[in-house]
């Protein structure tokens, strides 16, 4: 809502109606959407306001086998019609949000009003870093775009396009970049309101210098560790612990480019299939997971408390050429993100695909 408001030319109405559309008119179930529904069967058993909306009598929603399986959600159409009417504050401090928190509330949740009320989008610079003759931008702090860049650092100090793009010795190469890049991931990133954190030197040339010196062409590690990118960082000190990941499933990457050049990179996710498995009474929201990116031990970088923006792993990124994008990319897949989103910016770069 905010991106339509400060570049956006559509509407609001215009821009929600399709999906109201959607849920109101439905689609008709296929294979794999069946097949989908039946892999977190348990899950949505689980709470019955999902398992009406989504299962058939409890089970999977195979229909009559004679008339089309169109797959409705009225009560999620109600829930975009208001906020259609009334704006994307209402989710937050309005009718929407009240309905949310009485749903939740019924169930035993944590969450409050003032939860949704205190929550305010952000406009912040996107960090940059070059690879070849391109520059690569992704959302900066506690997802894995610092973790696309630093993958990327390390992987630039070889000539991967002699290697040749399918060898072992480029896959090889790759791997351990990815891997290395991983290993400080765990070890230093977390929301930076919450934890100091080493950005700059996470992303510096000297670092991702040293961190591709320890990879052996011909031989793999016996461990890729965590390096100490605090050298390369101009303030702060210290290291931290390493923290953990949970779960992926649902997510949903979406790229748009116009006739003037303008590009969005978009990833959206509830964490796991069906997120929770919640859906406050009457709402038709399926709530969200994310919880599970804390590390739940305390004294971690990543680990839960107040306010908090967990770890996660979506990287939505732009590349840029002499200034110009040339490429919006992202996926999904959890923690296979950011080696897919690297893998396909090399081959488009180093490979020419």
């Amino acid at each position: 809502a905010m991106a339509l408001e400060k570049y956006g030319t559509m509407p609001w109405r215009e821009v929600v109606q399709p999906a109201i559309n959607l849920a109101r008119d439905g689609f008709e179930l296929d294979w794999y959407d069946l097949c989908v529904i039946g892999v977190d069967q348990d899950r949505i058993c689980y709470n019955a306001e999902a398992s009406r909306i989504f299962l058939q009598d409890g089970g999977l929603p195979v229909g009559d086998g004679v008339t089309p399986n169109v797959f409705r959600q009225p009560d999620l159409a109600m829930t975009l019609e208001r906020l259609a009417e009334a704006g994307p504050r209402d989710f937050y401090a309005g009718d929407i949000s009240r309905s949310i928190v009485s749903g939740l509330e019924d169930l035993g949740a944590i969450l409050n009003l003032d939860d949704f009320a205190q929550y305010r989008a952000k406009v912040i610079s996107p960090q940059r870093s070059e690879y070849r003759d391109t520059v690569v931008c992704v959302p900066p702090f506690a997802c894995a775009g610092p973790t696309t860049l630093a993958t990327l650092n390390i992987y630039k100090h070889f000539d991967v396009a002699h290697l040749g793009c399918e060898s072992a010795e480029r896959l090889h190469v790759f791997i351990c970049a990815a891997r290395l890049a991983r290993a400080d991931r765990m070890a230093f990133m977390a929301d930076p309101s919450m934890a100091e954190v080493p950005w700059d030197g996470l992303a510096s040339e000297g670092y991702g210098l040293e961190r591709a010196a320890q990879i052996d062409v011909g031989m793999t590690p016996h461990e890729f560790a965590a390096g100490n990118p605090w050298c390369h960082q101009a303030s702060g000190g210290g290291t931290l612990p390493v923290t953990r990941e949970g779960p992926e499933g649902s997510t949903t990457h979406l790229c748009a480019a116009d006739r003037d050049g303008n590009m969005v990179s978009l990833t959206n996710t509830i964490m796991a299939g069906f997120g929770s498995g919640v859906v406050p009474r009457g709402t038709g929201i399926v709530m969200n997971n994310g919880m599970m990116w804390f590390n739940p031990e305390p004294g971690y970088p990543n680990s839960v408390s107040p306010c908090a923006k967990p770890l996660n792993n979506m990287t939505p990124t732009l590349v840029l050429h002499n200034g110009q994008p040339i490429l919006a990319i992202g996926a999904t897949g959890g923690r296979r993100i950011t080696n897919a989103v690297c893998q396909i910016i090399s081959n488009v770069v180093d490979h020419g695909m």
